[in-house]
């Protein structure tokens, strides 16, 4: 199991090489990756990154049959994820990938706003690059590509993201219309993403609007690097107390974003992770992936934060699962391998 998670984290970070199709495009989240499934672990590797051209890992078709080579010996069989069938149809005149898009193996994604509001824009934030992308999706639309994608695979969950508009609820509004369509015509676990409202009763109107599970993702706890990382996004404090709010709705269905490799201190991750796990929050940390050039950090630091994170949740009580969205795929961290594993290795072993 330590040597799968070595291998998770070792592709989160060089990427894979090979003749492969890229599911999504664009969006929240890491982008520019492909979705692997090894033994028991689902990873989402860079792939159109450079630096990736240089892995040592690479997927090859080998008698009918996907491998994984390294330095070019065969070291795993690999599933790739197959292309949706839903991605061949439209919908009011749109490719219905551009709605919905398929992530890691069994996750729906959409992010219904492809705009900001933020004049200054976070330092990993891809959601208004690329081309040919829907600035603005309809709650129907999505409702009725969600469906389609659901009679295809009943083991799919959904992740609503949206880029933050100016008005208080930050999105929420619009983003509970999107799940009641959904909800009505599919039995779907939704998570949802979305920045700390003005009042928490915009919180409260995700939960009754039918979401399963809420992100409010922290991105960076370190104070020397937030103002560049994050610089209109509301403090460390407020996500804390919607964090903390959104635990006493959700249960264990919370989780925030923390990103690895932007230039924050070890510390402030782990000290991060203490804080989310005593307010009962899932800390789910992600090496952060540039959209080119060179890699974010390197295998031995992320190891050693996650199997540091991985004790503070163990003794907190904090499992890293829940019932939708990122938090249940897992294939852009290594928390969840981590986990466990930890009872077995001592930090300084990874």
């Amino acid at each position: 199991m330590l040597n799968m998670l070595k291998l998770k984290v070792d592709l989160l970070i060089k990427g894979v090489r090979g003749n492969l199709k890229l599911l999504r495009h664009g969006g929240g989240g890491p982008v520019g990756g492909v979705s692997l499934k090894i033994k028991d672990f689902v990873v989402n590797a860079p792939y159109i990154q450079r630096f990736a051209k240089l892995s040592p890992y690479e997927v090859v078709r080998v008698n009918d049959k996907d491998k994984l080579l390294k330095n070019g010996k065969m070291i795993a069989d690999v599933f790739l994820p197959k292309e949706p069938k839903y991605y061949k149809l439209h919908i009011d005149g749109i490719e219905m990938r551009k709605i919905v898009a398929l992530d890691g193996i069994n996750t729906l994604v959409t992010s219904v706003l492809r705009r900001c509001s933020h004049k200054r824009k976070c330092a990993f934030c891809s959601l208004e690059r690329g081309k040919g992308y829907v600035e603005e999706k309809k709650p129907e639309q999505i409702a009725e590509v969600v469906r389609l994608a659901v009679e295809e695979d009943k083991s799919r969950s959904l992740v609503i993201t949206t880029g933050t508009p100016s008005t208080p609820d930050k999105g929420a509004l619009l983003i509970a219309r999107v799940i009641k369509a959904v909800k009505e015509v599919v039995n779907v676990p939704i998570q949802v993403q979305i920045e700390p409202p003005e009042k928490l009763e915009f919180i409260d109107t995700l939960y009754y609007a039918g979401a399963d599970a809420i992100s409010l993702n922290v991105e960076t706890f370190d104070l020397k690097i937030r103002h560049k990382v994050v610089p209109e996004k509301p403090s460390i404090e407020k996500y804390i107390k919607c964090l903390k709010y959104s635990s006493e709705l959700f249960d264990k269905n919370v989780s925030s974003w923390i990103l690895v490799g932007l230039g924050e201190s070890f510390e402030s991750v782990i000290e991060g992770s203490l804080k989310l796990c005593e307010i009962g929050v899932i800390p789910f940390i992600v090496p952060y992936r540039p959209n080119n050039g060179r890699r974010s950090c390197n295998s031995k630091y992320l190891m050693k934060i996650y199997a540091r994170a991985a004790e503070i949740m163990k003794s907190y009580g904090i499992k890293p699962e829940g019932v939708a969205g990122c938090i249940k795929c897992q294939a852009c961290s290594a928390i969840s391998e981590a986990f466990k594993i930890i009872d077995n290795y001592q930090t300084e072993d990874l």
